[in-house]
């Protein structure tokens, strides 16, 4: 990924001599480590506070009122805050899509040798996980370890995912 990211930037830089680089070039540069030090990145996008942004200027244009913007806002902002806390105080750790109980000689030796060893029983497959809510897919790939002397990451891709109730009762008093 730095790799990619160093080629955009300089690219970037030969094809626009005389614009200069943004703040979000830099910060785009550091995408590479972090995603190594946290793993997928889905919380740390601009988007949302866009998205938070927008909802400000639609307050500002639906209520017509431009005396005092800035308490209008925060008042409304709080209002929301307050109206969308008011239902589940809090979410399920561990979410599991609808599950099919897995026959074991279908699954692969090593997830066999992990349910084994963890003493996991009444095994349940399902093509979607939400844990702490990041929504993990079938076909998700996702860096599972990485080698700091060679700079080197070893990716993964989900296949399926083996569920056991005991497994998820017990994250979710976590």
């Amino acid at each position: 990924m730095s790799v990619v990211i160093d080629d955009y930037i300089d690219r970037r830089r030969a094809l626009f001599p005389h614009v200069p680089l943004r703040p979000k070039h830099h910060f785009l540069s550091h995408y590479a480590m972090l995603t190594l030090q946290f793993g997928p990145l889905v919380r740390l996008w601009t988007l949302r506070f866009e998205s938070k942004h927008q909802y400000f200027k639609r307050c500002v244009r639906r209520s017509r009122n431009f005396i005092n913007v800035a308490k209008m806002l925060a008042s409304r902002h709080q209002l929301q805050q307050a109206y969308l806390s008011a239902g589940i105080r809090f979410e399920q750790q561990c979410i599991s899509s609808d599950t099919v109980t897995v026959c074991e000689m279908i699954l692969p030796s090593e997830v066999r040798d992990f349910v084994n060893c963890h003493g996991l029983s009444k095994e349940q497959a399902c093509s979607e996980l939400t844990v702490k809510g990041t929504l993990y897919r079938k076909g998700l790939v996702l860096p599972i370890q990485a080698h700091h002397s060679t700079d080197s990451i070893i990716f993964g891709e989900i296949l399926f995912f083996v569920v056991s109730p005991t497994v998820l009762h017990r994250g979710d008093d976590e």
